[in-house]
């Protein structure tokens, strides 16, 4: 499911106050903190069903990747026919 079709209120739980709390102290315990530093939610989320909670008919909960931000690209020269991507940072 794309994040964009995912229920408001289970995008809005990663930035809620209490996940924001989480999320600095993790932050702040973690060696590698300055990777989390652009993270954002994945443009696709994946509805998990459990048939204990209603029925299986509706999803028990979503599950969301977290990436980084992507980095806009620029645009290539208009006399270059095949740009070359630039190295990843």
């Amino acid at each position: 499911m794309l994040l964009s079709d995912a229920p408001a209120f289970a995008v809005d739980m990663p930035s809620s106050s209490c996940a924001t709390r989480c999320w600095k102290t993790a932050k702040a315990r973690a060696a590698t903190a300055r990777h989390w530093q652009d993270a954002v939610l994945g443009p696709v989320c994946y509805p998990v069903y459990d048939l204990a909670v209603g029925k299986g008919i509706k999803p028990a909960y979503i599950e969301f990747k977290v990436i980084r931000k992507p980095i806009p690209l620029p645009d290539p020269p208009p006399d270059e026919p095949l740009p070359i991507s630039p190295p990843l940072a």
